[in-house]
């Protein structure tokens, strides 16, 4: 989330006038760039874990042990609920 956020702020300080950055270092892709064409907070347990894992930022053995999973998985839906919309506005303006 702290990437996206870093990532729209630099986006609107360019807007804005200011002279635009030489380089910003993200672990993620931008978001004017391809990627999944679906919202992974809506996708069944089993296909979501598998696109959470593959973003290599959330430890396994989280998913291996059920209580852990029970606290994290709602938690994780969270935290796409609320980005995946910023970052389909994100590439719309980029």
């Amino acid at each position: 989330m702290g990437e996206l956020l870093t990532y729209g702020l630099c986006h609107k300080f360019q807007n804005e006038g200011n002279p635009a950055l030489v380089h910003i270092c993200l672990r993620r892709k931008a978001p004017q760039l391809k990627g999944r064409k679906q919202l992974i907070r809506s996708f069944p347990k089993h296909e979501f874990i598998s696109e959470i894992l593959k973003l290599d930022g959330t430890d396994n053995n989280i998913f291996k042990n059920k209580e852990l999973e029970d606290i994290f998985l709602p938690i994780l839906r969270t935290e796409f609920k609320s980005i995946e919309p910023i970052n389909l506005i994100l590439k719309a303006i980029c």
